[in-house]
């Protein structure tokens, strides 16, 4: 994340906020920090100086709700000193960042006109500067000591992607790197939020959405298995209440039929009920997606399937590439189900050619040929 002071410079050269991982602290810590820098290149030294403690007290309550998810409530309560302590005995500071934090924590004071005229503050722009010293530089040891402890986040992974979106090496080593419960949330929570604010016409932003796909195949490899339902889960309630335009970033860029194995009844429904129909709707961007579900459908689902296809091929605004592509779905979903829809596909295929053998002759007699490519792989049943 970088920002610039519009004079060339570029205050958070070395800053990044990437591994804070509570969104609203990050959203606070992101805001507080542009106008910290606005207020030093304004001179708005007491601004400057308040900021600065509120930027520490942001970055430790962080600290400790990261270690203690379960207390969140309780430490968002606590002091910025209780927060400083807490932090010393616990380890999560090193006895430097501790100084430091006490330093700015008087900061935090100084928006009471009553502490200035009682202990004779002078706030000016030596001040100011070294406040803005000291937020960076626990910032950056705070960082490191995450990074160092815990490895990568899913932020900075997304980040490297959004930055570097051809190098499937160094996003693959990242990946590989990420604890448990950091790869869960960057396939489930982080890929998606980046993914939905990409605008897939723009070439840089389609560029990086392949590789946010890419990641989440990725990823998905390394899920713990009791975790697995958790990618139909976020696709179904997004397919519930996103927009349309949302829900179809997402499935055509991050959607693996693979998810569906883990899914629960209910989700799993949803979502191949879901791409049916787009498949019927537009043939033509959906017969990879529909073929990934075919091992996972119920009857009702599996002959949609095959009578869309079907009825696809006799579609006068598809190209030739497009239907081959409707044909695939209807000669490999066989390659993935049981002996006993095989002739149902070939019912299907005949149904549908005799409606059109007397308006499109031809395309009638290729549909039928397809029977003849339509195979049963005896490991299906297995």
């Amino acid at each position: 994340m970088v920002f610039s002071d519009g004079k060339g410079n570029n205050p958070l050269t070395e800053i990044s906020f990437e591994f804070i991982q509570h969104p609203d602290l990050k959203a606070s810590l992101v805001s507080d920090y542009r106008e910290m820098i606005a207020g030093q290149q304004s001179a708005c030294w007491k601004s400057v100086h308040v900021l600065a403690g509120s930027i520490i007290e942001a970055l430790l309550v962080d600290e400790l709700v990261f270690n203690h998810p379960t207390e969140e409530a309780r430490i968002l309560n606590n002091t910025f000193e209780k927060l400083i302590e807490r932090c010393q005995n616990e380890g999560l500071l090193t006895r430097r960042a501790v100084n430091l934090s006490t330093v700015v924590r008087g900061y935090r004071n100084l928006v009471h006109p009553g502490r200035l005229v009682r202990l004779q503050e002078t706030i000016d722009e030596d001040g100011a500067n070294t406040a803005v010293a000291l937020v960076r530089m626990v910032l950056k040891e705070v960082a490191v000591r995450r990074i160092d402890t815990y490895g990568p986040t899913a932020e900075q992974v997304v980040e490297k992607i959004r930055i570097d979106p051809t190098n499937r090496a160094a996003h693959a080593r990242l990946i590989d790197g990420l604890k448990e419960n950091e790869v869960v949330r960057l396939a489930v929570e982080t890929i998606p939020a980046c993914l939905l604010t990409m605008d897939l016409d723009h070439h840089e932003d389609y560029q990086v959405a392949v590789a946010l796909g890419n990641a989440t195949s990725l990823a998905f490899t390394c899920f713990p298995t009791d975790q697995r339902w958790r990618m139909s889960s976020t696709y179904a309630d997004l397919i519930k209440r996103g927009s349309s335009v949302d829900i179809t970033c997402f499935e055509r860029m991050l959607f693996s039929g693979g998810w569906l194995v883990s899914a629960s009844e209910e989700d799993r429904g949803l979502i191949i009920d879901h791409l049916v129909d787009k498949f019927d709707r537009i043939p033509e961007a959906y017969a990879d997606l529909v073929r990934a579900c075919a091992p996972y459908t119920d009857y009702r689902q599996f002959y949609e399937i095959v009578d869309h296809a079907a009825v696809a091929m006799f579609r006068s605004d598809l190209t030739d590439d497009e239907k081959t592509d409707c044909k695939r779905v209807i000669t490999e979903t066989c390659c993935y189900v049981e002996r006993s829809r095989i002739e149902l596909v070939k019912e299907v295929v005949e149904s549908v050619a005799a409606d059109y053998a007397h308006t499109k002759p031809k395309i009638t007699e290729f549909l039928r040929s397809i029977k003849s490519e339509i195979a049963y792989d005896p490991f299906a049943d297995e």
